[in-house]
């Protein structure tokens, strides 16, 4: 992978991932205090979607990591795979959910395209079996 394809990746997470992680940064912060100030149980699904929002980072810092290394992932396919099911599913509320504006599914709907976008960039590492690559065999 060349040095311009790299930087055209790190722009397309930040572009698509900016707006989501400050959300969830800023969820992580309110969380705990909405908890202490109101302790029942209907704060859990933003705790759900903040849990999902972190799997989903983790998924995708996995698939960045392949991409840029150009080598096989330490988390197996299958972990990576739920890892982003899970962050696609935080972002669900967003994208489909009862919003004001369509500026917040856009939002929404923007690290869910560059997720899947990723994924299929690296499908040559991460859906090919060992024996199948010659390079990796060296």
């Amino acid at each position: 992978m060349n040095r311009r394809f790299k930087v055209l990746l790190i722009l397309e997470l930040i572009v698509c991932f900016g707006p989501v992680v400050a959300l969830l940064v800023l969820g992580l912060l309110i969380i705990p205090v909405a908890f202490v100030m109101d302790p029942r149980a209907s704060n859990l699904d933003a705790v759900a979607m903040i849990v999902g929002g972190l799997c989903g980072l983790v998924g995708v810092f996995a698939v960045v990591r392949t991409l840029m290394s150009g080598k096989r992932s330490r988390i197996s396919t299958p972990v990576i795979i739920v890892l982003a099911a899970f962050g696609f599913a935080s972002l669900i509320p967003i994208v489909v959910g009862s919003v004001h504006s369509q500026w917040w599914r856009l939002i929404g709907l923007l690290p869910i395209l560059a997720s899947l976008h990723m994924i299929y960039l690296a499908r040559a590492q991460l859906f090919s079996s060992r024996s199948a690559n010659p390079r990796q065999d060296r």
